[in-house]
């Protein structure tokens, strides 16, 4: 791997395709599904990103897309196929350069709920290069293009188009399981049934409960044309007639069950989707499903094996490189020979952790192993020489109008860090990012610089980052010292040391101190010019100085590793410690503590633990430079503020058993308080500020035998408990809140999980729980961070009904503890009882408007939305229609954080200008033509794409809502009233009303007679 750092003067050449976009992170977490080669660039795509890769690693340029399906190159044109149904999903792009050149759209006739036809944008699953003419595979139709995306023809079967390829004629494989052979105008030849429907029975009663189509899933072409059936068969279309090869067969049971469960087709998202695949490879084909591989040569299976591939795999000179299992930061692959199956050799890389499927791309120069949260290349002897992590956890922190965001993959908060890149956004701009190599084990970040600890195969060492740049301002170790003290004068000759382990000491003995000394006219004077001129020739013959030699025999040789300082970084913490006014850098390292000066960043003082390590010869004299009597085990320490009000800044340590307080006194620290405890949760450990009242809190977690965690804020400089929680590490905390209580502290508010999830409200003094949100888990498991609760005078909760629809915000007064308000942003179609609440996973309030990150359960496939809404006008703003896990405001713009790691900066949009014209029609108008829907009276009515719609009301009176949907999945919305009343209603009402006078005049009259 290696290190990167990409200024906004560097990111400018790949960000021109994406500069009116507002997703601006190129390294977002998704599962790469295609990759290919063209020139000298890899093209890599899956998810909703494309990637354009230099041949050494740089990136060129990215595509931010919903739902990638397919891309070809051909020439200097990029062709890509999304799964969008909204916005046009075929496009052209310039390539390498990511310029739009055309889009087309494509359309298929369908039932609307009224059984109505209309048309629609249906997903297409492919797209093929045949000469200078592009396929499209789009729904049920299969379009022939030119290059400049003019349409040359259409064919539309029975059911949805999956694949593809020509010889002589086009051959489509097809949802409904036939191939459809066409001529070159695509008139249908002929259609042959490939896959056989499954016939579902009740397993009791042996009654037929349905029948199921199966897919022709893929073609390829090798001579003859090659099929992949759902059936766990290649079928081989010959001129003889139609052969089979059963890669996986798959037993009654097995489908049976898996037919009972989706009861309906197979397609889009089902678990049997594209079950078998095939890749061409010179003059054969690998296939693969799940659990086994083969290879097919000549319309005959050479071999197949259960080998259980994670993903999939390539061939290059004759061997297949298949990814077989990953875990522990490490991937695994398995290298077979293509002619037996036979296992050869296997190779082992460092990996960025990641729960996903591999995909690999051989050439001549290496292997490309893909990831949902990684791409690298390696050779052929497994080693790296380019890395792209991506990870989607982004963990921001707010440092003026600047945003720092740090892709970190640990399960919560408490967790210790564990990051593998840092960016700086700002004015909606990626501005710099820093990729290490190896990982981010500490951060520490001030208004200047960013301190990272970095751990890689090297050992740790510091990287200090100017924030408003990205510019390294140090790159080292903590301590220049290898040895402790003096040492490294010494014992860094490596020569000198391996003579002296075998030197014989005892030389030194009986020569007088005089004559070691140097004193030698005494020396004669007390024991005669012979022995002396003995003593002197015995001396020119040592290796080094006889005073440094006696020194050496005050240390162990052959244990000089126990004198090493060790490059393990524990802790990191920024603050003033020397009173310069510049933020120094505290380094607590396994065994020592090194302070780095805030100005020149170099070392300023370092305190060992070790103090045998100054007992020495060489040492003793700077014992006291050393070593300290309140560092006398293996602490950490964090900055604790100015706890003692003497201008300086105080040290809070902490070990396994026991933490302290040190204040400041005159050159060094005292111990003001000390504690023990029991099992320390060290991770947990933070220093904050939850009050705002320049003193700073312990936050400190200790484990328990069969019982949940405990968690304790306590004060730093008293040290008595302020508030405590219990429960496991699912902890997250928004400090600083607001005075609820009228008692003049600003509170805080902690969610955890005990037995269901509580909020927790507290300040000094002060607390208040909330227990009525049970649903937790399957938020926590997609999202990784829950905080429903926002502030105004009061305390909001955000509610979600589990797997239905419905939203709520409830007002809760802390101080009467009780609900003074439901609001009411989306009706639930039932009861909405409290065992359904599930939390919002973020919130945040900016004036009358809350952002509300609206989860989706885990194990469903829909994304989430974040819903803006205003309330003081009990109005929706807008909707966000993506994963969004945390929600920010930074300088003018809201930024969302999703899942898999896009950064979406919004500036919250003016209002839809929606005017209407109530003439016999309603006639309405906005200003920003796309892709719109409109509702009346919350109702969904009309969607289309323009800036005018006419609708025929009948009279009353009617709230119309219009919302402008862009490619980001951000909606926003426009509002208008209008009274509705037709003269034709009121010249028939009048008909009716004479109708009946005339009858009551005429009763009249007959009644008189």
């Amino acid at each position: 791997m290696k290190k990167t750092i990409l200024t906004s003067l560097i990111l400018l050449t790949f960000l021109i395709s994406v500069a009116n976009a507002e997703q601006i992170n190129p390294r977002v977490q998704g599962e790469v599904n295609l990759i290919e080669k063209a020139g000298d660039y890899y093209v890599i795509g899956g998810g909703d990103i494309l990637y354009v890769f230099e041949k050494n690693g740089k990136l060129k340029g990215f595509l931010s897309l919903d739902g990638i399906s397919d891309f070809e190159v051909t020439g200097d044109t990029l062709i890509v196929t999304t799964y969008s149904k909204e916005f046009p999903n075929v496009r052209a792009y310039s390539f390498p350069s990511l310029e739009l050149l055309w889009s087309f759209q494509p359309e298929m006739s369908v039932f609307d709920p009224t059984l109505v036809w209309h048309k629609v944008q249906p997903r297409t699953w492919c797209v093929k290069i045949f000469d200078d003419k592009i396929g499209v595979c789009s729904g049920y139709n299969f379009y022939l293009m030119d290059k400049d995306g003019n349409l040359l023809g259409r064919f539309e079967a029975d059911n949805d188009i999956w694949d593809a390829v020509k010889t002589d004629r086009y051959y489509l494989a097809s949802q409904d399981g036939n191939i459809y052979i066409l001529d070159d105008d695509l008139n249908l030849v002929e259609r042959k049934k490939i896959c056989d429907e499954f016939v579902l029975r009740d397993p009791l009663t042996n009654n037929t409960k349905g029948i199921y189509s199966r897919s022709v899933w893929q073609l390829e072409e090798l001579g003859d044309v090659y099929a992949a059936c759902e059936d766990g068969n290649v079928y081989v279309l010959t001129e003889e007639g139609i052969e089979s090869i059963e890669v996986e067969g798959i037993s009654e049971s097995l489908l049976t069950s898996y037919y009972m469960r989706i009861k309906r087709e197979t397609s889009f998202g089902d678990q049997n989707f594209r079950n078998l695949k095939m890749m061409k490879t010179g003059n054969g084909l690998l296939v693969y499903t799940s659990n086994n591989v083969g290879f097919i040569k000549d319309g005959k299976q050479v071999w197949n094996e259960y080998l259980k591939p994670e993903g999939e795999g390539c061939i290059h000179d004759d061997m297949l490189y298949l990814p077989k299992k990953y875990g522990g930061g490490r991937d695994f692959v398995y290298v077979y020979s293509r002619g037996d199956g036979e296992k050869e050799d296997e190779m082992v890389v460092d990996s960025v952790p990641c729960a996903s499927k591999r995909k690999l791309f051989c050439d001549d120069d290496g292997i490309l192993l893909a990831s949902a949260c990684e791409i690298k290349f390696m050779n052929y002897e497994g080693n790296v020489s380019w890395s792209f992590p991506r990870i989607g956890t982004l963990e921001p922190v707010k440092v003026g109008n600047k945003l720092i965001l740090l892709a970190d993959t640990r399960e919560a908060i408490i967790d210790t860090h564990r990051i593998y890149y840092v960016m700086a956004i700002g004015n909606n701009t990626l501005l710099w990012e820093y990729v290490p190599s190896g990982y981010i084990k500490d951060v520490s970040i001030s208004d200047k610089r960013v301190a990272l600890a970095v751990s890689s195969d090297e050992g740790d060492k510091i990287v200090v980052i100017d924030i408003e740049n990205g510019d390294i301002l140090f790159d080292g170790p903590p301590t220049q010292r290898v040895y402790a003290g003096v040492l490294d004068e010494y014992l860094l000759d490596q020569s000198l040391i391996n003579t002296l382990r075998d030197f014989d000491f005892s030389v030194l003995d009986g020569i007088p101190e005089e004559v070691l000394e140097g004193r030698i006219d005494e020396a004669v004077r007390n024991y005669g010019m012979d022995s002396v001129r003995e003593w002197l020739n015995r001396l020119s013959d040592l290796p080094v100085e006889a005073e440094t030699l006696w020194k050496f025999r005050s240390i162990d040789l052959n244990n000089l590793k126990d004198l090493k300082l060790r490059r393990v970084i524990n802790r990191i913490d920024t603050c003033d410690l020397n009173g310069d006014g510049e933020d120094d850098i505290l380094v607590s390292a396994e065994d020592y503590l090194v302070l780095l000066d805030g100005k020149t960043l170099k070392e300023e003082w370092l305190v060992d633990s070790r103090d045998w390590r100054y007992r020495n010869d060489f040492n003793r004299d700077y014992y006291q430079e050393f070593v300290r009597d309140w560092y006398d085990n293996d602490y950490m320490a964090l900055c604790a503020g100015d706890v003692n009000r003497d201008g300086k800044e105080d040290l809070f340590l902490y070990r396994h058993e026991r933490y302290k307080l040190l204040e400041s006194s005159g050159n060094t620290y005292k111990e003001r308080w000390s504690s023990s405890i029991e099992n320390l949760i060290w991770e947990s450990v933070r220093l904050i500020d939850m009050d705002n009242d320049d003193s700073k809190e312990i936050l400190i977690g200790r484990w328990r035998r069969n019982q949940p965690d405990l968690y304790e804020i306590r004060s730093v400089k008293y040290n008595t408990k302020i508030a405590d929680f219990s429960g496991d590490r699912k902890i997250f905390f928004r400090f600083n809140l607001r005075d609820f209580n009228g008692d003049g502290r600003n509170e805080s508010v902690v969610v955890y999980v005990n037995d269901g999830m509580k909020i927790k409200v507290f300040s000094k003094g002060y607390e208040w729980t909330y227990e009525d949100i049970r649903e937790f888990w399957d938020v926590w498991n997609r999202y990784r961070y829950v905080m429903p609760v926002e502030s105004d005078d009061d305390i909001l909760i955000g509610i979600k009904k589990r797997d239905d629809q419905g939203i709520k915000l409830i007002r809760m007064d802390v101080k009467e503890n009780k609900a003074v308000e439901t609001l009411d942003i989306e009706p639930s179609r039932g009861e909405f009882y409290p065992r359904d609440w599930s939390p919002f996973v973020d919130m945040m309030r900016d004036g009358d408007v809350v952002f509300m990150a609206i989860p989706e359960t885990s194990w469903r496939t829909e994304k989430g939305r974040m819903i803006a809404y205003d309330m003081e006008k009990g109005k929706l703003k807008a909707t966000l229609y993506d994963d969004v896990r945390r929600i920010l405001k930074v300088g003018g713009s809201i930024v969302f954080l999703t899942v898999d790691g896009k950064i979406i900066t919004l500036p919250l949009e003016r209002e839809l200008n929606v005017r209407a014209d109530v003439d016999g029609d309603v006639k309405l108008s906005w200003d920003t033509p796309g892709h719109s829907r409109i509702y009346i009276n919350d109702v969904l009515a009309a969607s289309l794409d323009g800036n005018g719609a006419s609708l025929r009301l009948s009279d009353g009176e009617y709230e119309i809502r219009v919302s402008l949907l862009n490619e980001d999945g951000y909606e926003y919305y426009g509002y208008v009233r209008v009274n509705v009343f037709n003269p034709s209603n009121l010249f028939i009402f009048n008909i009716i009303l004479g109708i009946l006078i005339g009858a009551v005049i005429g009763v009249k009259i007959w009644l008189r007679r």
